[in-house]
């Protein structure tokens, strides 16, 4: 009976807390808890575009930025790039451009460029070259980053992400606008 009582609380535990840990909803609203603002991003780094040249980040510097580093081979990656690429088609702002960095081996160029064409997504992407900043060196993918117009890092998350719901991106204008007003 006590093995019956036991086995029944282990399998309770493990039920609420994967349930805690997979029932994360990839469509969360912009939470106060996941700004951001002790680090900064310093756009004096290069990048290397899919045709293999190298561009200083500092054409984007002044701009609000989001970043987001992911790979091919990653699947919540995939997951998150169609609401990446519907983010990019429908918030229009003239100071807000979005850079992604494929993390993908740089050898590998012909098949991110493969998965880009399939997929029909638009938005930047680029890899990362050596100087790469340690405020972008993650630990898990997918992860983004919105910079402000002064390199302040005001939102961060990581995994799967919905940009395309309205409460981001009314949380972009909040910000963004709150940044035009100092």
């Amino acid at each position: 009976m006590k093995i019956r009582v036991w086995l029944l609380s282990l399998l309770l535990l493990i039920a609420y807390f994967s349930n805690e840990v997979l029932a994360r909803p990839i469509d969360a609203d912009v939470h106060a808890n996941q700004l951001k603002k002790a680090d900064t991003l310093d756009f004096n780094f290069n990048v290397i575009d899919l045709s293999g040249k190298s561009i200083s980040l500092n054409k984007w510097k002044g701009k609000f930025v989001l970043i987001n580093l992911w790979a091919t081979w990653c699947g919540p990656c995939r997951v998150e790039m169609p609401h990446l690429q519907k983010l990019y088609t429908t918030f229009e702002h003239p100071d807000f451009e979005i850079i992604t960095f494929s993390l993908d081996k740089q050898n590998q160029v012909e098949k991110v460029k493969s998965y880009l064409s399939r997929s029909n997504y638009t938005f930047s992407v680029f890899f990362p070259d050596k100087d790469f900043p340690d405020v972008l060196k993650v630990k898990s993918i997918p992860s983004s980053f919105l910079i402000d117009d002064k390199g302040k890092i005001v939102w961060q998350h990581t995994g799967v992400f919905r940009f395309d719901k309205s409460s981001f991106k009314k949380k972009l204008r909040q910000l963004m606008h709150s940044n035009e007003a100092e």
